[in-house]
């Protein structure tokens, strides 16, 4: 990090690219990235250990509204058993070196459930 300059590191411990399911036999069936797990608190703990008071940032799609994926999911949409990371684990990953915190797919999914209503 010394080398590179970077101010900050993005981690993944849990977080994914798109909403996970919260069933693992519907997350294999319809190819979701995996059900809700906690996230990786062991690993944050042991980065923390290795670079003390470095900002962490935590990446991807956390947050999911439950009822932006029911409005998509009754005008069309197949976001079956989607779920955002817990909102306590959110809050415990902020007690820590995070930083930061992306939650970009509650907008989207704002987005697109007004999209999908009109």
């Amino acid at each position: 990090m010394k080398k590179t300059g970077v101010d900050s590191l993005a981690i993944s411990i849990g977080t994914s690219t798109a909403p996970r399911s919260s069933n693992p036999s519907s997350a294999r069936a319809t190819n979701a990235a995996c059900w809700c797990r906690p996230l990786r608190f062991d690993i944050l703990e042991e980065i923390e250990k290795r670079i003390p008071g470095f900002p962490i940032v935590l990446q991807w799609r956390v947050s999911v509204v439950p009822e932006y994926v029911e409005m998509i999911n009754n005008n069309g949409g197949k976001l079956k058993d989607a779920v955002g990371i817990p909102a306590e684990q959110l809050r415990k990953a902020a007690r820590s070196a995070v930083c930061k915190i992306n939650i970009d797919s509650d907008g989207r999914l704002a987005m697109t459930a007004l999209v999908r209503k009109t």
